[in-house]
């Protein structure tokens, strides 16, 4: 999977606040709309490449019906644009649940479920690293895929 967004602050800034942000509240909420799952989220070291600081990411759903969600394996790049803005990219691997049914599922239809999950997580993450709410049009969407909700 593989999603990316303009973010509104230089990439700096952005790792600062993306390290702040799952620190104070490692519980993501995940997915599109009746879908949604609430996963632990885990920064793992941060390397730098050029312009680039790349950070291992990777989250687990939690809760009772965590065993019928993916986790993920990605990466998290923010790349400086200029000094004012940077690119955020997500790149990953997950891993569908349930053994070779949730495989099948997944060749079938979820892999789509999980691309829209990726768009939605970069855009939430892009608005809050850049330090502002989502508009109300992405609220009327349902396209607030990162919250910090309680688990189902």
């Amino acid at each position: 999977m593989l999603a990316d967004a303009v973010v509104a602050c230089s990439a700096d800034l952005a790792l600062g606040r993306l390290a702040h942000l799952l620190s104070a509240n490692p519980r993501l909420l995940v997915g599109p709309g009746t879908l949604r799952k609430q996963v632990l989220a885990t920064l793992g070291s941060t390397h730098e490449h050029d312009f680039t600081h790349v950070v291992d990411l990777t989250w687990e759903p939690t809760g009772s019906l965590a065993r019928c969600y993916p986790a993920l394996d990605a990466r998290l790049a923010l790349t400086a644009i200029d000094d004012t803005s940077s690119l955020l990219t997500l790149s990953g691997r997950y891993r569908p649940p349930m053994g070779a049914f949730g495989a099948v599922a997944d060749r079938a239809a979820l892999h789509r479920v999980a691309e829209s999950t990726a768009r939605g997580v970069v855009r939430r993450l892009t608005a809050l690293l850049a330090d502002r709410a989502p508009t109300s049009e992405e609220d009327r969407h349902g396209r607030q895929d990162v919250d910090a909700a309680a688990d189902r």
